[in-house]
């Protein structure tokens, strides 16, 4: 009920605060083709240069939802931690990632660039989930949460770069698009995660390897890093194309 009402809430400021940016003469018909997620997908393919950094989006959402799809229980069973200690993780995760966001992050992307700074994002996250998948101690995991702020710039970066591929009158189908990416990062998330600690934290596992959820995160953000590295650095220049 929390939850929805703050939904509401957001709703309702964003409809009384948020004027429209976009000029009368720059505006599209409504069409329900392109207001789904699935036509997001779909029509994204008429947006050159996006696709690379969109599989880079999808890599490191899956990876960035290990906290909230395992942090809880992992930080249960491995470090003994007590209800109110994960939420005092969780808040301090909040306060590190907003500092970042508040006093850091239009820094580094100014002195960076969006490319450079979203690959020391992905590079830091794949550092620190590999860490708190060999990290026994619980202090030592409560540290980590500090460098683990540096994240937050990974997101607004490659949106970032994904809007630039469009013209003003598709920057909402490209949002819908990143949306979607991360709607599917979201199913596959919990899919992989849940099972794979399970497995191999439960009783008779194969082997006992607590973190290796934590590893194949850190797998899938070096992957991403990777990608990302590999793309031509031209696209970030594209100019905007006028597409209907």
């Amino acid at each position: 009920y929390a939850a929805a009402l703050l939904a509401f809430a957001n709703f309702i400021y964003a409809a009384v605060a948020l004027p429209e940016t976009l000029p009368p003469e720059r505006r599209r018909a409504f069409d329900w083709r392109r207001a789904n997620p699935v036509g997001a997908l779909a029509i994204i393919r008429r947006f050159p240069g996006i696709g690379g950094i969109a599989a880079v989006y999808l890599l490191w959402q899956v990876a960035s939802l290990i906290y909230p799809m395992l942090w809880s229980y992992y930080a249960a069973d491995r470090y003994g931690w007590s209800p109110g200690i994960v939420g005092a993780s969780l808040a301090l995760v909040g306060l590190t990632m907003a500092g970042m966001q508040i006093i850091f992050a239009k820094r580094i992307i100014a002195r960076l660039g969006d490319r450079r700074a979203a690959m020391a994002g992905l590079a830091c996250g794949a550092a620190v989930m590999a860490a708190l998948g060999m990290a026994s101690s619980g202090l030592v995991a409560m540290l980590l949460i500090i460098p683990m702020g540096l994240q937050t710039l990974v997101h607004p970066c490659l949106t970032a770069m994904m809007t630039r591929r469009a013209s003003a009158s598709n920057q909402g189908e490209v949002q819908g698009f990143a949306s979607a990416v991360m709607a599917l990062g979201s199913i596959a998330a919990p899919l992989v995660y849940n099972p794979l600690h399970a497995e191999f934290s439960g009783p008779n596992p194969p082997f006992v390897l607590d973190g290796i959820a934590f590893f194949v995160a850190a797998g899938l953000a070096a992957i991403a890093l990777v990608t990302l590295t590999r793309l031509r650095r031209a696209e970030d220049q594209i100019p905007p194309s006028v597409i209907g």
